[in-house]
């Protein structure tokens, strides 16, 4: 699926996130202690738009990460809501649950005045359970593997920074597993390209992929990819667990395809 020309969101979508965005993170400052480990205090996990995606943002406290959808809503009873895209809804439920990852629903619901109207403290809904999430009593001392979900994004954060770091264009990225090429960005050449991003664990072996099948439109372009490892920072092993330090090895992208080849 070629992820180059994506759609472009609505302002008043922009403007919902937006909002929904900074209340959250208004909440974090207010809960938030600071303690020795930063991995155990309030992160955010993703914050820049990518597409396709099944959430809008994703943040964690200790071992729990919330999948959050902004969605226009309106309240049909008591702590009853209905939203505008159940398609979204069900395909952000069907994620989390093969993550591991809580579905939430942000709903935005305007007053007469064009403000914001929130509910619950954290003005979030289990998009499963249709009830009210706080995100502190929901977190435990559980060991809770990482996801293959969480590894890809973060693969794929690590080496869209890279690009940007090197002052080369970055057109899109993507960290749905299954969507591949992973990031569409402007060489040193001024050629558009692809780059598919692997992760692997320790002990690391190689994850071969074929790039043959994939649409004409993508293999028009040149094309590399970027291989990031982890493993476990106290014991090199495949096992990492959120909320604990992990090792990360990236040593840059490797041109792999040309279409003139």
């Amino acid at each position: 699926m070629k992820i180059l020309d994506r759609p472009e969101p609505s302002q008043k979508f922009l403007e919902d996130r937006r909002y929904a965005m900074l209340y959250i993170q208004k909440k974090m400052n207010k809960f938030d202690t600071p303690i020795d480990d930063e991995m155990q205090e309030f992160r955010w996990i993703k914050t820049e738009l990518s597409y396709p995606s099944f959430d809008d943002f994703t943040f964690a406290y200790y071992n729990k990460i919330f999948s959050v959808l902004v969605e226009r809503a309106k309240k049909t009873g008591n702590n009853e809501f209905s939203f505008g895209n159940e398609r979204r809804v069900k395909t952000l439920i069907h994620e989390c649950e093969n993550n591991n990852l809580t579905p939430c629903i942000f709903p935005v619901i305007e007053n007469n005045e064009g403000g914001y109207i929130f509910y619950g403290e954290w003005n979030l809904i289990n998009a499963i359970t249709k009830e009210f999430i706080d995100p502190i009593t929901e977190a435990s001392d559980e060991l809770i593997e990482v996801s293959d979900w969480e590894l890809q994004n973060w693969a794929v954060q690590i080496v869209a920074d890279n690009i940007y770091n090197q002052g080369l264009k970055l057109f899109s990225y993507c960290d749905v597993l299954g969507i591949e090429p992973n990031i569409w960005f402007e060489n040193a050449e001024g050629k558009t390209c692809w780059i598919e991003v692997l992760f692997t664990k320790y002990p690391n072996k190689d994850k071969p992929f074929s790039f043959k099948n994939w649409p004409s439109e993508v293999l028009k372009h040149d094309g590399y990819k970027a291989i990031v490892s982890f493993a476990n920072a106290e014991n090199f092993s495949e096992k990492i667990y959120r909320a604990q330090a992990a090792d990360v090895n990236f040593k840059g992208i490797e041109y792999i395809y040309s279409p003139n080849l």
